[in-house]
């Protein structure tokens, strides 16, 4: 499953590893296609995810919503 998102920081987020952990935790393939983000400030990410394996990005969409960014589906 391919899909571009629209990601939403808020100040409190924009200096976190997210992406990090979205790699690391959920086995994500990300590819930053636009970024605007300043270290405490908000920001906005357009990216493409996928996931190999079924139910993983649902997975990390939730858990990107439950740390307060904000996930559009633009694809």
């Amino acid at each position: 499953m391919k899909s571009k998102y629209v990601l939403s920081y808020s100040s409190t987020t924009a200096s976190e590893p997210i992406l990090w952990k979205l790699v690391k935790d959920y086995n994500i393939l990300i590819n930053i296609l636009r970024a605007s983000i300043n270290p405490g400030q908000e920001g906005t990410m357009l990216v493409e995810l996928s996931a190999a394996e079924d139910g993983k990005l649902e997975k990390a969409l939730e858990w990107l919503g439950s740390i307060g960014v904000s996930c559009l589906n633009v694809s």
